[in-house]
């Protein structure tokens, strides 16, 4: 009998080394809504392109043309139900290494009194514009740097 107790032991501490070692599946992320941050330098202009998990309509933005920080107010416009929760919750993502971008910080804040909100926070004061990605799951910020530009817009550039 104690040579079965034993086989037994060992076959589940067995099993158990063996399902410790299998990897699990890889889970979709919930909870979130800001999914890349991309960035395309060009001769006097960064475009950056700020990817949601969702649909999105841009709003409005403030400051309207330069700072060193810009808010982007957005409006979900199709969120599965088992993302919901994000909307009103608080993240960040890496800012991308761009000298002219100069973005120090990105964070999303879905608890804001004015609704959800993406800023930027950047470096040192640059001249940006903002606009719609083309499939509502982005939003494009032309930054020309230190100064003003009129060829510098918010057009998607991969």
């Amino acid at each position: 009998m104690v040579t079965g107790v034993r086989f037994f032991r060992w076959c589940a501490v067995a099993v158990l080394a063996l399902g410790a070692a299998v990897p699990a599946g890889a889970q979709p992320v919930r909870d979130r809504i800001l999914a890349d941050v991309r960035v395309v330098e060009q001769a006097e202009c960064a475009i950056v392109r700020v990817l949601l998990k969702f649909p999105v309509r841009y709003v409005s933005h403030f400051p309207l043309a330069s700072g060193d920080e810009l808010r982007i107010m957005l409006r979900p416009i199709d969120v599965p139900t088992a993302d919901r929760n994000a909307l009103i919750k608080r993240e960040s993502i890496r800012a991308p290494s761009s000298e002219r971008a100069a973005i120090e910080q990105i964070m999303y804040e879905g608890d804001s009194v004015a609704g959800p909100i993406v800023t930027l926070f950047f470096r040192h004061v640059v001249f940006f514009k903002v606009g719609q990605g083309g499939d509502f799951r982005s939003l494009i910020i032309a930054i020309s740097g230190t100064a003003p530009s009129d060829t510098c817009r918010p057009e998607s550039a991969s």
